[in-house]
């Protein structure tokens, strides 16, 4: 859990030393970002226990899944892939993950914003917990049909759907 430790750490300095968006009030932007990483790491972790996966690894992109739009600014669906780059580039520097273990969060973080397709397992716990966490957050988006199927999937696994 010591990796997780780091990863959180690190998180935490990106989301304080975020570029200042003009017009934007940026201390609610920080919290909401915090907030949703942290809800989102926590639902990766309760998914991964139910699907007999990697807790820590599955915590892990939960926390780096939107590193794109915390650390680059961006706020569209290229957050993802370019998310996924800087996730790469922070797990390496760390030195403490193995290169399958990059691939896996590498590939979690690229496919995240892609609800619609299905992927490998780790590729689907981030798509459903980023989905259950946003539909109780946002449950107004646009995006909101395609979260709500992932959420009621979601809750009918976890038996309380």
């Amino acid at each position: 859990m010591e990796r997780l430790k780091m990863i959180e750490s690190i998180l935490s300095r990106e989301i304080a030393g975020r570029p200042i968006i003009a017009g934007k009030d940026n201390q609610r932007i920080s919290h909401e970002e915090l907030a949703h990483a942290y809800g989102v790491s926590l639902l990766c972790r309760l998914l991964a226990k139910k699907r007999n996966l990697d807790e820590e690894l599955g915590a892990i992109i939960g926390y780096l899944h939107d590193i794109g739009r915390i650390r680059l600014n961006i706020l569209t669906k290229d957050h993802a892939s370019r998310g996924a780059m800087e996730a790469k580039a922070i797990l390496e520097d760390l030195g403490i993950f193995d290169p399958e273990e990059i691939g896996i969060v590498v590939s979690a973080i690229e496919k995240h914003d892609d609800k619609e397709r299905i992927d490998n397992e780790y590729d689907e716990l981030i798509k459903d917990a980023d989905s259950l966490e946003r539909s109780y957050h946002y449950p107004n988006s646009p995006r909101q049909g395609l979260r709500e199927e992932r959420k009621l999937k979601v809750l009918a696994e976890l038996g309380i759907g």
